[in-house]
This record gives C-alpha cells, sequence and structure tokens, in this order.
C-alpha cells in the first residue's frame, strides 16, 4: 500500500488524515512514483500513522494489518535499493543473510499466529487479538528495515 492509499484509508479519520498530509509535506523525499523516500523518517512516520489509527478505536486490527503490509512493502523496496549499492560478492553475501532473516521471520510469524488460535480457543482473545499476531511480525521486519537502511546510509556516506 502506498501513501495515497494510506491518505484514502484515512479519510474518514480526519486527524490521522491530517497527520498523514503533514508527513507527506514535511520533509519525505518525493520522486516520481514515489511520495516516501526509504528513510529512517519514513520508518517511524508509518508507525506513527498506525499508532493514530490504533489510538482512534476503528477497525484496529486493519490498522495492525495495514502496517504489517507496509513494512512489507518497505522492506523490499529498501532491500533492493542497498543491494544496488553493493558489488556481486557483497549481494551474493546479502541474499544469503537475507534468506536466514526471512527462515527467522517465519519462525516469528508462526510463532505469533500459534499464540493467536491457542488464545482464540482457550477463549482468552477476541478475534480484535489480531492486533498483537500482526504486530509481532510488523515490529520483526520494522528491525529488519530499519537496519538495512543504516547501513544503506552509511555506506552512502562512506562513498561520498
Amino acid at each position: 500500500m502506498d501513501c495515497i492509499d494510506s491518505l484514502f484509508l484515512y479519510s474518514s479519520m480526519k486527524p490521522v488524515y491530517t497527520f498523514i498530509v503533514v508527513i507527506v509535506f514535511s520533509g519525505a523525499s518525493v520522486m516520481p512514483g514515489k511520495l516516501f523516500g526509504q528513510n529512517l523518517f519514513t520508518l517511524d512516520s508509518l508507525a506513527k500513522v498506525k499508532q493514530a489509527c490504533l489510538d482512534s478505536g476503528v477497525r484496529m486490527p486493519y490498522c495492525s494489518y495495514s502496517y504489517l503490509k507496509q513494512m512489507d512493502s518497505l522492506l523490499n523496496l529498501v532491500y533492493k535499493g542497498y543491494q544496488k549499492l553493493l558489488s556481486p560478492a557483497q549481494r551474493d553475501l546479502l541474499r544469503q543473510e537475507e534468506l536466514r532473516w526471512l527462515k527467522k521471520l517465519k519462525a516469528v510469524a508462526d510463532t505469533a499466529y500459534k499464540e493467536y488460535e491457542d488464545n482464540i480457543k482457550s477463549g482468552e482473545w477476541g478475534p480484535d487479538m489480531r492486533i498483537i499476531r500482526y504486530g509481532t511480525e510488523a515490529a520483526f521486519i520494522a528491525d529488519r528495515v530499519r537496519e538495512l537502511i543504516r547501513r544503506k546510509e552509511s555506506l552512502q556516506k562512506n562513498k561520498k
């Protein structure tokens, strides 16, 4: 989901809608076809939008699910951008590292799903607790995005 989708998604929640507009026009990179740059500002801004959505109390599981999908998309963009800066040998190492990380992500997602299912079956949780399930996976992905952004920025800084 891109920023424009987010604008329309949250348009019924005026405070969040206003917040998104502020993010877009307050320093995020604007490139053809992109409204957000792949940087820490974007990562933090998306987390704030998710929190504002959760705080609204409206469609809270969707807020978490949307954030999970945004983190997944951002990870793909950051990964591709970072790998373009690397030599072929470094790209191979990054690819191997990413495959190991993806196995860890699957384990995190499977554990969160099992916890959700177990708590639903026991009656301890209701369906809205998908928020926790999605949030666990999104946080794991966000950490990886943050790590790759820092590496990319460091590499770009050292090349200058």
